[in-house]
């Protein structure tokens, strides 16, 4: 019997923003396309942008078949989700290398770097400041079968624990299982849904999939957030170092333009980060939204976020003090130059008297 399958998610940033709508008539001719949506047909979610999902089928990956699925997100990041079938297994320890063979396996970094490389020129003027970041996010997780072994199975003997950190030689210690096990939940007495920061575990009925689709946008969003921290590290000391560097002053236009640099940079940053923050939002359904804050916290989500607009609060702060430093100047130069015209105002009309007091001064 079939154990259940395993999806791998790679997950790029590769443009700063995409036109979903051009874009999904750009990709027609690659296969079906989409609109995503989850299964569960609920009121409760409430996603913002939801994105274009490509549908390429059946494709074969080194020598293993699979089912992938790209999704096109509107604040530039891309996921390519790959489903392999999992057959039925003899011993814990063949599956645990199985499993990590299956994600790390490198012929699928290869296809999803080729594929993107493909969709690029394709996707063409939808993608507004194209350009593909050199760090990803991968992740992997496996559903299992629920008619092919019962929930005691797989957590007898910690195996769900030992799989999701893929270690097959040594029994992980309480303090090691400690903190994957509090990522986990379950609806009911046979389901189970278990996260850790690079690989989770499904066990469930109904709503699998979307259950896979919750954890996968958390990951999404840290690539975004990474990579925005990543880009105002450089942006804030690219700033610090042109201050330092151009030595600016009133008239050679640098406070200024620094200025209207990082003012741009913000807003265009903060716009993109809020997207990202409110991509979803699960109004009444407490299984899901514990499921959504379990897989943003295990993935330290709250603290990239918390980083990140730190970091624009520093941004804003710097374009404040270059447009404050740049009305200084503007105002100490304004008062020279008043100065300058009440002296050439009132030179001509005291010269006469200067002169007048002088002579006296020498006749006496």
């Amino acid at each position: 019997m079939n154990a259940g399958k395993l999806k791998v998610f790679r997950i790029y940033d590769f443009a700063h923003e995409v036109k979903i709508e051009e874009a999904e008539e750009k990709l027609k001719k690659l296969g079906p396309t989409s609109k995503y949506k989850l299964q569960k047909d609920s009121k409760d979610f409430l996603i913002g942008d939801p994105p274009l999902v490509l549908t390429l089928g059946e494709v074969l990956i080194g020598h293993s078949s699979c089912h992938i699925l790209i999704k096109i997100w509107s604040y530039g990041a891309i996921s390519f989700s790959l489903t392999f079938s999992c057959d039925s297994f003899t011993n814990q320890k063949d599956f645990i290398q199985w499993m990590r063979v299956s994600s790390d396996n490198l012929a699928i970094d290869d296809f999803c770097l080729k594929k993107l490389a493909e969709l690029n020129p394709l996707l063409g003027s939808s993608l507004k400041k194209q350009n593909t970041w050199k760090q990803e996010e991968d992740y992997s997780i496996f559903i299992a079968n629920p008619d092919f072994k019962p929930r005691e199975f797989w957590e007898k003997d910690n195996f769900v624990y030992q799989l999701l950190t893929m270690e097959d030689s040594v029994a992980l210690s309480p303090e090691m299982i400690a903190p994957i096990k509090a990522s986990s939940l379950s609806y009911g007495p046979n389901d189970l849904v278990v996260i850790d920061w690079d690989n989770a575990f499904v066990l469930a009925k109904q709503d699998s999939e979307d259950i896979c689709d919750v954890i996968e946008l958390a990951n999404v969003q840290l690539l975004e957030l990474r990579f925005f921290d990543d880009l105002l590290d450089k942006k804030l000391s690219g700033l610090y170092r042109q201050v330092v560097e151009r030595k600016p002053t009133l008239f050679n236009s640098t406070i200024s333009l620094l200025a209207q640099d990082a003012s741009q940079l913000y807003m265009e940053t903060s716009e993109v980060v809020e997207r990202i923050e409110n991509s979803l939002k699960i109004v009444g359904d407490i299984y899901f939204a514990r499921i959504y804050r379990i897989s943003l916290s295990r993935l330290q989500v709250p603290q990239w976020q918390g980083t990140v607009d730190q970091k624009l609060k520093n941004l804003l702060d710097i374009s404040q003090m270059y447009i404050g430093e740049l009305h200084t100047k503007r105002s100490h130069f304004m008062e020279i130059i008043i100065i300058i015209l009440i002296a050439i105002e009132v030179v001509p009309f005291l010269y006469p008297h200067v002169i007048k007091l002088i002579n006296l001064i020498r006749w006496v």
